[in-house]
């Protein structure tokens, strides 16, 4: 239809200048040329004016996907690492002509390389390699709509993330590997594992087991195991046919000890660095007292036991129903798991609940009316008596303690918790770790709150059942670590409350190397009023005096500071706020552990590689020009060639340069033979 309009105005306009006007004399073939002329620049300019949109199919050629990953973990020094970046880079740039490649290295952490000519450029310092963190990160930046292949070039040995044979199954793509390190297996004798407690008291025996594995060897002989510490050795036993060894050692002094398992060498022996293990052991002055009373025996009140029986921090003990301590007074923390009921209203106890602190499990048999009246600052009008179903949505501006992120979406995969439906009132004083979800909707109703004022804390668990999230902490990940850390962080905040510092700091005493240095601060008047937006500073001191300045960052009534990645080692630290004229300072030492999961020279693990390579269509080489036998493989495969698409494009005529040049080469030949006849 604008194609039609257009002609017909170009038309009336060429007609009307050129054929109904008689008194032009310019020649008839000069004529007819320029009404031409004018037709096609008014037919151009009024088509311009409905803004057409031309519709093409463009060819587009899309090149399949190859991600090298390339392992950058300590163990791979063992190996010409120049060599291999220099062989990596080759087979990348010839791999670009036919494929799209994407270039990865991985250690602990996955780093990704600018697509392109960019050549690897990484330092093999991981201190642990985690396939399964790679493959989670290909199955992201892989396209479903094209094809892919994977090439790991590795020496196989993975101590970091869950196996590497089932997280591939995300990945699902042809897999090729390079298999670097010594085939060769010489014989070894090293530290398997090392089990002890994490924490242990003064003048008090721990167990320790340790655990020996042997390659390459048919007879070790008379092998001693030794344990030292501060340099000394503590204890000696010989190596059991079981290849292992139990100790009962004495803690010392209280703080964060380091003690060392080494076993003695063999013959032929070629590395000696996996002969010795060095574990910490956090001697702690005193456990802190945990009560829990309960309406009735729950399942909820098992997994709490357990929990805070997994880091040995805790003297914990369960009263049910009428059964009350005469010590009362002297735990740090009170567990209330539906209480005050109306069975067991616990009024005989109102002036003790009133000044301790708390962590209130709610379910069905709480009294929300008498629950009120213990000062919590969280009230609760039930709807019809009912009951709903939520799981945790985590809070980001969350600041009384920090938990991974890894923590956090578990969390929030974890089975529903019953919680009370109804009108909630809570105190602005507090903060909210978890918010309720139900039906996929984040509510303002908490699921899990906390309100530290002064010396008494408050812990709400909006909801029961928190023992299936124990269970499926343990069906996800095989351990139960992730429930038992978020209990142990929230009883250490609330049993914590005695000190009567104006500057609390609060942090781990060691943190595992290659993990963020995370510390909380608290800051109090001479109230003991929470005081906002005041500067804490810290310095935070290595062995060798190398000094490190840090701000803690304001969170609301609380302080938070990441220091980041700092090397491993001993550290101590000052930190310093000013109330009013007054210097209030705080002093500590912590630790950061190496991870010594990388140290030890390994051969390669090509009975893996081969085995996962073979699952997925692949196969794993070792030869010296591997990267010449998977260009070939890649480039002969029929399932990795380029695939021809058509797709659709727009365009708008007002867009193209080349339509406004035939109109202004219109216009001007029109306005050149009208000059000429002398009709301008």
């Amino acid at each position: 239809m604008a194609i039609i309009i257009c002609t017909v105005i170009a038309a009336v306009f060429a007609i009307l200048l050129y054929v109904k006007t008689k008194n032009l004399e310019i020649p008839g073939r000069w004529k007819f040329l320029l009404t031409g002329f004018r037709f096609l620049s008014v037919f151009i300019l009024s088509f311009i004016l409905f803004s057409p949109l031309l519709k093409m199919k463009v060819k587009r050629i899309d090149k399949p996907q190859v991600f090298i990953a390339l392992d950058c973990s300590k163990s791979m020094r063992a190996n010409d690492t120049a060599k291999i970046l220099s062989d990596v880079n080759k087979f990348a740039e010839n791999l670009e002509k036919n494929f799209d490649v994407k270039k990865l290295s991985f250690g602990k952490n996955v780093m990704q390389n600018a697509d392109g000519a960019d050549e690897y450029k990484v330092e093999f310092n991981e201190n642990a390699t985690d396939f399964s963190a790679l493959f989670d990160r290909i199955s992201i930046l892989k396209n479903d709509e094209l094809q892919s292949a994977v090439v790991l070039l590795t020496d196989g040995n993975f101590n970091y993330g869950a196996s590497p044979l089932y997280s591939y199954a995300d990945v699902s793509v042809p897999l090729y590997a390079v298999a670097f390190g010594d085939t060769v297996i010489y014989p070894d004798i090293a530290i398997a594992r090392v089990y002890n407690n994490k924490y242990a008291y003064p003048n008090n025996f721990f167990p320790l087991e340790v655990l020996v594995e042997t390659r390459g060897v048919n007879e070790i002989g008379n092998v001693t195991v030794s344990v030292f510490h501060n340099g000394k050795t503590v204890e000696e036993k010989p190596l059991g046919s079981d290849m292992s060894v139990q100790f009962d050692i004495k803690a010392d002094k209280a703080g964060l000890q380091a003690y060392t398992v080494k076993v003695g060498s063999i013959k032929g022996e070629k590395n000696i660095t996996n002969n010795s293990k060095t574990f910490y052991i956090d001697v702690l002055e005193r456990k802190q007292k945990v009560l829990i009373l309960s309406s009735a025996p729950h399942p909820d009140i098992t997994a709490i036991r357990q929990a805070l029986g997994a880091g040995d921090m805790f003297e914990t003990d369960v009263y049910i129903g009428r059964e009350i301590p005469q010590n009362i007074s002297e735990y740090n923390l009170l567990f209330l798991h539906g209480l005050p009921s109306t069975t067991y209203p616990v009024r005989g106890l109102q002036s003790v609940l009133n000044e301790k602190s708390l962590f209130v499990i709610i379910n069905e048999a709480t009294d929300l009316n008498a629950l009120g009246a213990l000062n919590t600052g969280f009230n609760i009008t039930l709807k019809s008596n009912s009951f709903s179903e939520a799981t945790a949505s985590k809070n980001s501006t969350f600041g009384l303690f920090s938990l991974s992120e890894e923590d956090d979406e578990l969390l929030q995969q974890f089975p529903p918790l019953s919680v009370p439906f109804g009108t909630y009132k809570i105190s602005p004083s507090g903060e909210a770790l978890l918010y309720q979800k139900i039906m996929n909707i984040t509510s303002e109703n908490p699921l899990l709150w906390f309100s530290v004022n002064g010396g008494r804390g408050i812990g709400v668990f909006a909801g029961s059942g928190i023992y299936r999230w124990r269970l499926n902490n343990y069906l996800l990940k095989q351990n139960t670590k992730i429930f038992d850390d978020l209990m142990i962080r929230a009883v250490q905040l609330l049993a914590n409350r005695e000190s009567k510092d104006p500057l609390i700091i609060r942090h781990p005493k060691y943190f595992y190397e290659q993990t963020p240095v995370i510390f909380d601060a608290e800051l109090y008047d001479a109230l003991f009023e929470p005081l906002e937006n005041k500067k804490i500073s810290i310095s935070i001191v290595d062995s060798s005096r190398k000094e490190y300045p840090y701000d803690f960052s304001p969170q609301g009534k609380f302080y938070q500071l990441n220091a980041g990645y700092l090397p491993a080692g001993n550290y101590h630290y000052k930190a310093s706020s000013e109330i009013g004229n007054k210097k209030v300072e705080k002093s500590g030492i912590f630790s950061i552990v190496p991870l010594q999961l990388e140290d030890a020279t390994l051969p390669a693990n090509t009975a893996f590689l081969r085995d996962i390579t073979k699952r997925y269509a692949g196969f794993t080489v070792t030869s010296g020009l591997w990267y010449k036998q998977l260009q070939s493989a890649l480039e002969n495969r029929a399932d990795l060639k380029p695939q021809i698409r058509y797709v659709e494009k727009h365009y708008s005529l007002v867009e193209r340069w080349w339509l406004w040049l035939i109109l202004v080469l219109l216009l001007g030949s029109e306005w050149f033979v009208r000059k000429y006849y002398g009709h301008i």
